[in-house]
């Protein structure tokens, strides 16, 4: 009897270990589906299918158990879905789970010293946006180094990471070794990435960068290709595409141009209010933007609006005390002063002043 039982556990054993590969062979294929259309869902800004797609895939990563690759490609990619929308502390969570389990299985597969460089170049990114610029910096610099280790100098993922380092280095006031690595990753993304809206993104932090070294003429070029590349490359209510609209229509205000910054700044506002929350805060910079661009036209009453939502909108995402709320005091002020309301105006003024004083 302990022998018929015993061989009737192996068969089912046996049987169990066979319904396990079938279903760990089926589980694969619908998680390369699903992850599949997350990602593209992702690169496409099509927030409704990225709900639907990126669940499903969560769903299926975690049958690979709880460590496993599957889990780390899924929350990188939530990572990167929640630093878009500006959801960071989200985006921090996932990022971190993902790099523990990319630390882990690091030695099993060929590319996965390469794919524990990405996250780390992804939480770099994030990083920065939080304003954390010497931890951006450290693990960015270590991306850097594995990635040409594996890949080689003239990668396109060296680029990637080329142009985030550029970025953190630019936001330290590196400006010299920042424009390096932007123009050594453009020439990489223009020789194997000609159609990427990764060289989209080197452009437009080439015309940042230009733009704030008041090189006007360079920082135009390099926007306008941003956009053009962007217009032939991503669906029309991208976001990439309203940074690019945003940018351009920024310099054109910087320039007096306000005739040709306004329509490049609606476009931005309206792409921005069909893929973002009402409380984003770049959605405060849109109407901040077009606000001035109005004032400068000297269509003051379509301008106080704009300012006044973009100011309720910093207020909520910065604090009632920070730098982008006395930037946008200072540009409410002089509205109000051109409609006589010099009091008001000078209350403004005032506020703003004393909350640049504060930071200082």
């Amino acid at each position: 009897m302990m022998g018929r039982h015993h061989a009737r556990g192996l068969m089912g054993l046996f049987a169990a270990l066979l319904l396990s590969g079938v279903a760990s062979a089926q589980n694969l294929t619908l998680w390369n589906t699903y992850f599949g259309q997350c990602s593209q869902a992702h690169d496409q800004a099509n927030w409704q299918a990225v709900d639907n797609f990126c669940q499903a895939a969560e769903k299926e990563a975690y049958k690979f158990g709880n460590m496993s690759s599957q889990v780390g490609d899924i929350n990188n990619v939530y990572g990167n879905i929640f630093k878009d929308i500006g959801r960071y502390a989200e985006a921090e969570k996932a990022y971190k789970l993902a790099l523990a389990i990319r630390e882990q299985n690091v030695n099993n597969c060929n590319n996965c010293v390469a794919i524990l460089a990405e996250t780390q170049n992804n939480l770099g990114g994030l990083y920065v946006l939080q304003g954390r610029l010497n931890d951006a910096e450290t693990l960015q610099r270590k991306a850097l180094a594995l990635k040409e280790k594996v890949l080689g100098r003239n990668h396109a993922h060296v680029a990637h990471t080329l142009n985030n380092l550029a970025l953190t280095l630019y936001n330290q006031g590196n400006t010299i070794e920042a424009e390096t690595l932007y123009l050594r990753a453009m020439a990489i993304y223009v020789s194997q990435a000609p159609n990427s809206n990764a060289l989209a993104n080197t452009y437009n932090n080439l015309g940042i960068l230009y733009s704030d070294q008041k090189k006007s003429d360079e920082a135009i070029v390099f926007y306008e290709k941003a956009l053009q590349l962007r217009i032939k490359i991503l669906l029309e209510n991208h976001p990439d595409l309203a940074v690019s609209y945003n940018n351009l229509g920024n310099i054109y205000i910087d320039l007096a141009a306000y005739e040709k910054a306004l329509p490049l700044l609606e476009k931005s506002w309206g792409i921005r209010q069909a893929n973002l929350p009402d409380t984003h805060a770049d959605l405060g910079q849109s109407q901040e933007n077009i606000g001035r661009a109005l004032a400068g036209l000297t269509r003051y009453a379509e301008a106080e609006p704009h300012l006044r939502d973009g100011l309720k909108r910093r207020e909520a995402s910065y604090g009632k005390n920070s730098g982008p709320v006395a930037y946008v005091l200072v540009q409410l002020a002089p509205v109000l002063r051109a409609t006589k309301r010099i009091k008001e105006a000078t209350t403004l003024e005032k506020r703003a002043a004393t909350i640049r004083k504060n930071l200082k």
